[in-house]
């Protein structure tokens, strides 16, 4: 066929066969579905094919149309998790939207006042994600192994609402003042759905980023609270949970953020973690100390991480003093994790800058705190030096 025909072409819709209730492939693989609590979605009959022989047995296909709620309700009962892996062409990226489209259909179901149907859309909660490969899977899997497929589920798919805030945020980035004008309300709509609060402060800093607009214009509250696990999933409540960060505490914040590129960058930090970093006007290297950080929780959790330099997420969650902190460990996990999607910190001399940022603002905090002028001249003529070496490593490449 040329390529104005489409790819998939159906026979006509019957009583029987419509396509818009229909997953191709799913009486084989309902079993497996079942078992993984978690399917994947793809374009095509070959695709769930080739993943069946790769022995990924939980695919299946939406015949080409669009992600309907028909087929989130039938998947529902057998799921937690929905990977959605369409094809990395413009048809796939529409077939997004419309996913997400439906979403927020059932969500609004869920707030309706009809309480049949807020019941179903409560039933219908779920983690839908996005994992964008080179190609479409099929031909994807006959350049690449299912180990290395399972691999890149595991770590590059990304929630359905986050890509398209991505995706929208990337494509401003590029556009005239006439074009980020005519989607800032769009962006502006995505930032009020997102409900996870690290990625809200996330999506605000980026989209001001890319938009050129202040975040104080981006500041929206949040369509309602953090939707609850459905019941199936729930977890019961940890024995030591983590209190919540606050995200208006740069201190907090900077600390954070270099613990979790600890984590995302082992081979970049055991250096400095173990010889300190050089600063020109100190006459000794500058060691990171579990006081520099801004609260208990993350003192502690930086204790183990210098303790386990450049290794590995196992060495530092099989450290009994980890145990108690699980809850922030793992979300400086999924911290990690962003970070090295997006290619943050990729070189010593932006972990460098990175941990400089956290000594200033710790020496600002005990600069605020003392009550000694002699101290606090001291940590004045020190903060200027820190912010000088800062300046020299925000311009190395």
């Amino acid at each position: 066929m040329g390529d104005a025909q489409p790819k998939y072409l159906n026979s006509p819709e019957t009583e029987i066969f419509n396509k818009r209730d229909l997953l191709y492939g799913f009486p084989q693989v309902a079993q497996a579905v079942s078992r993984e609590r978690a399917a994947l979605i793809v374009e095509g009959y070959t695709d769930v094919l080739m993943l069946y022989q790769s022995g990924i047995k939980n695919a299946v296909a939406t015949l080409g149309t669009a992600t309907t709620p028909s087929h989130l309700k039938t998947l529902s009962g057998y799921v937690d998790r929905i990977y959605m892996l369409f094809d990395p062409d413009a048809a796939g990226e529409r077939a997004l939207e419309r996913a997400d489209a439906t979403v927020q259909e059932l969500e609004r179901t869920n707030n309706s006042d009809d309480a049949d149907a807020a019941v179903e859309a409560t039933r219908l909660k779920l983690d839908l994600r996005v994992l964008r490969l080179s190609a479409d899977p099929a031909d994807w899997l006959l350049e690449h192994s299912a180990e290395e497929f399972r691999s890149m589920l595991t770590s590059q798919a990304m929630p359905l609402l986050e890509y398209i805030f991505r995706r929208k945020a990337e494509w401003a980035r590029g556009a005239d003042a006439t074009e980020r004008s005519r989607i800032l309300p769009e962006i502006r709509t995505l930032i009020k759905r997102i409900d996870d609060p690290v990625f809200h402060e996330e999506a605000i800093r980026l989209a001001s980023e890319t938009l050129g607009v202040s975040q104080e214009a981006l500041q929206v509250k949040r369509n309602r609270p953090p939707v609850e696990t459905p019941v199936r999933a729930r977890r019961p409540p940890a024995r030591n949970p983590s209190p919540s960060p606050d995200f208006g505490n740069p201190l907090l914040e900077a600390g954070r953020e270099t613990l979790a590129a600890i984590l995302a960058r082992p081979e970049l930090s055991a250096e400095p973690l173990r010889q300190g970093v050089r600063v020109p006007a100190l006459s000794e290297p500058l060691m990171l100390l579990p006081e520099d950080f801004g609260d208990e929780a993350q003192a502690r959790v930086f204790a183990v991480l210098k303790e386990h330099a450049g290794a590995n997420m196992s060495a530092v969650f099989s450290d009994e003093r980890a145990r108690p902190l699980m809850d922030l460990l793992m979300t400086l996990d999924a911290e990690a994790a962003r970070i090295r999607r997006d290619g943050l910190y990729p070189s010593k001399a932006s972990i460098r800058e990175l941990w400089l940022r956290l000594v200033i603002l710790s020496r600002r905090r005990t600069q605020r705190e003392t009550d000694d002028y002699d101290e606090k001249e001291t940590l004045r003529k020190e903060i200027r030096s820190l912010e000088e070496a800062r300046r020299g490593s925000s311009s190395t490449p």
